[in-house]
């Protein structure tokens, strides 16, 4: 059973980040983790108990956000519906007009999971991170509606 949580520094006890996620950060990946789980509103995904993954929107203004989620290598192949489905429902339920992502190139599984989960592909952006590498920039985007008029 899949269960979406506010995150708690306790849902970090055991946590580990997928090695390659962990490889993108030039200091400590779990450092970064804490920080956002202990500082805003991320959620804990639990899979039967088990903490596989935590996520949440940086809000940059009104109306816009980035997504950012540290996910564990082994997560059962069972919990990815799940997932997928509850992840989905709760970016709809936001609020926010534009969520982006931006996802490192020659990560397949996380360009298909932002895909699956109605983000488009923007395009592609060299020397984005720090290293130099590439990266490609996803929107998940409601219908526009003014500020004024939503108000």
């Amino acid at each position: 059973m899949l269960m979406l949580d506010t995150a708690r520094e306790r849902h970090l006890d055991g946590f580990t980040i997928d090695a390659r996620q962990a490889s993108l950060f030039q200091g400590d990946a779990f450092d970064t983790l804490h920080r956002l789980v202990t500082g805003g509103a991320a959620i804990a995904a639990r899979w039967h108990g088990q903490v596989i993954g935590f996520g949440g929107l940086a809000q940059y203004w009104q109306g816009r956000a980035a997504a950012w989620c540290f996910l564990r290598s082994d997560i059962p192949r069972k919990a990815w519906v799940p997932l997928t489905r509850a992840v989905r429902e709760s970016l709809a339920a936001s609020g926010i007009v534009r969520i982006e992502a931006d996802i490192r190139h020659g990560i397949e599984p996380a360009h298909r999971w932002a895909r699956l989960l109605g983000f488009e592909h923007e395009g592609k952006m060299p020397h984005f991170w720090s290293d130099g590498a590439t990266y490609h920039r996803y929107a998940r985007l409601k219908p526009w509606v003014p500020l004024e008029a939503a108000a």
